[in-house]
């Protein structure tokens, strides 16, 4: 394909309204930078009349860019994409490795590490094909990136070590560039890694780099930089020369009016080990106090909206791909009943049209092929929305309770996850099986409990279990879920610890349209309040909140009993 066949195809795709989605209206700007929205905009139509393609290449770059700096990852990769197939067909340069490191940088904050590893490599490929110095530095950085953002428990000793030798070659093509900011932020990360291992020298590499970028004003780099300094000298127990940066980077965040939770964090939390190690417990505990307020005003905002914004979101999705699928179906009943129209008056008038009408019903049968595929593309595409929405909160909730010192705020963080991954195993069941939207109970719950379980560490137990089957829509499918997350989750925690010998026993029967779950243990019962009916209003147990809540949901019965432990009944209908 050569250069002005790319160019015209752009075009037209652009002009054709395949793009229309990422092309926003004038009166609704991006966020924060709307301005390189329209220098891609100007680039690109600058390009059109001249029919050149690295113009339009590189206007689709920009506006992956703007996009990128807008959050919208989405769009970002869709013009990003444009620029990538113009690029490969006119050949290897340094614009396409910039292509692929976007890229990178998208791949690797959605969380899949194989794709952006991928576009790492190959834009170290063509940057080294093509003898591109800075190419191949930016490349480098890149992989040490992507191997970083790998959580350590999913990250080999080979990745691990690629990591220090991937930052050691971007160094030596820094320095041989003379590039003064490159080789100041490869100072840093050596420096970074060098403490990690309690190796003094990283201390004078940190302190380069910063001299660097205040003589260039860089005031974040200066800020992160200060902090590494101050817990290099915390590291190695000499608190007195770390107070100086910590002060330093106070100053920064104050001075240039920040206003970055994690930045903040960093700052605080870094003050907190300074008290620690002079001694001073009173200074650490009202640091302590700081800190923990921060993390608590994050914390209390994810918890309280986890479960509502994950339904919300399972919600939307689910409605607009129906309301999409719905109305490609409409567009194609009214295609059909026109041309169905059409064909009976041409009969009627001419034998001759009978032939021209058969090449229409074929091209309208491709047509409905091809509609059929998409739909099946956008059954997948939900399933796949919903898997990385669920994998990232799962993620963000790790993140957090990393930070969290409090145990009970780390128990309920983890519950949160808990409560994930029972939502995770609905969605599998609901689009992996044979029957789209619905689950079968019987399939669904000695998955779900299997998993509790596991997680408590109670995968030894083996339940009673008395299931029949029974297949209830997604609408019902999700509540029953929560519900039995929660009961398992309360026996691991309060029936099964320190019992000689621990039951569990769940069955789900269903008679006529209603259908009856029950699930019981041999543990000490529950307390007086909530043992006849979980519609008491004393109690202030989130669980047994979420718990009444799906029964509302269901728009059911559910009561417990305790009889040699404790039992609880849910009734439905279907």
């Amino acid at each position: 394909m050569t250069a002005s066949t790319v160019c015209r195809f752009t075009l037209w795709l652009l002009l054709s309204g395949v793009a229309s989605k990422a092309w926003p209206q004038a009166s609704t700007p991006l966020p924060l930078k709307t301005h390189k929205f329209w220098h891609a905009r100007k680039v690109l139509l600058e390009a059109l009349p001249k029919n050149d393609s690295l113009g339009v290449a590189e206007a689709c770059y920009l506006f992956g860019k703007a996009y990128i700096a807008a959050a919208d990852y989405r769009t970002a990769q869709f013009w990003l994409v444009k620029a990538l197939r113009i690029h490969e067909q006119l050949g290897e340069s340094e614009a396409l490795t910039k292509v692929y490191l976007r890229l990178v940088e998208i791949e690797s904050w959605l969380g899949r590490w194989p794709k952006a590893l991928q576009y790492a490599r190959q834009a170290l490929e063509v940057a080294k094909r093509i003898r591109s110095s800075k190419a191949t530095m930016q490349a480098y950085n890149a992989l040490a990136h992507v191997f970083e953002d790998i959580p350590a428990n999913s990250r080999t000793a080979l990745q691990t070590d690629s990591i220090w030798l991937y930052y050691q070659f971007a160094g030596q093509l820094a320095s041989t560039l003379h590039d003064t900011l490159s080789i100041a932020y490869h100072q840093s990360q050596m420096g970074r890694l060098l403490l990690a291992r309690n190796n003094r020298q990283g201390l004078g590499l940190l302190q380069r780099s910063l001299t660097t970028y205040t003589r260039s004003n860089l005031w974040f780099d200066q800020l992160r930089t200060s902090l590494l300094l101050a817990e290099g000298w915390l590291g190695l127990g000499q608190p007195k020369q770390a107070k100086p940066y910590i002060d330093r980077a106070k100053q920064i965040y104050t001075k240039q009016n920040m206003s970055d939770y994690s930045s903040r964090l960093h700052i605080e939390a870094v003050f907190l080990n300074y008290y620690q190690a002079m001694n001073d417990w009173k200074g650490a505990f009202n640091q302590l106090e700081r800190v923990r307020t921060l993390e608590q005003s994050q914390y209390s905002a994810d918890r309280d909206g986890a479960v509502t914004r994950l339904s919300v979101e399972y919600e939307t999705e689910k409605k607009e791909a129906l309301l999409k699928a719905q109305k490609q179906e409409l567009a194609l009943q009214t295609e059909n009943q026109r041309v169905q129209n059409w064909f009976l008056w041409a009969v009627s008038a001419l034998l001759l049209v009978a032939g021209g009408m058969s090449v229409v019903f074929y091209r309208l049968s491709r047509k409905n092929k091809r509609i059929s595929l998409q739909n099946a593309e956008l059954v997948r595409e939900q399933n796949h929305r919903v898997k990385n929405n669920l994998q990232t909160m799962s993620n963000l909730l790790t993140l957090q309770a990393n930070r969290l010192t409090d145990v009970a705020a780390k128990k309920a963080v983890a519950e949160s996850q808990l409560r994930i991954e029972t939502m995770a195993v609905l969605q599998r069941q609901l689009y992996d099986g044979n029957q789209l939207a619905r689950v079968d109970l019987a399939e669904f719950i000695p998955e779900l409990v299997g998993m509790v379980l596991q997680a408590f560490g109670y995968e030894a137990i083996e339940p009673d279990y008395s299931l029949s089957p029974t297949n209830v829509s997604a609408d019902q499918a999700m509540p029953v879920a929560l519900i039995l997350s929660e009961l398992t989750t309360n026996a691991c925690k309060y029936a099964f610890p320190d019992h000689p010998n621990p039951l569990f026993r769940v069955s789900c029967q269903q008679r006529g349209n209603q259908i009856i779950v029950a699930v019981a243990d041999n543990g000490p019962g529950l307390h007086p309040l909530i043992e006849q009916d979980v519609m008491v209003k004393t109690r202030t147990s989130f669980g047994m909140k979420l718990i009444q809540t799906q029964v509302d949901q269901l728009r059911g019965t559910g009561q417990f009993s305790t009889d040699e432990g404790t039992q609880f009944t849910l009734s439905f209908t279907t």
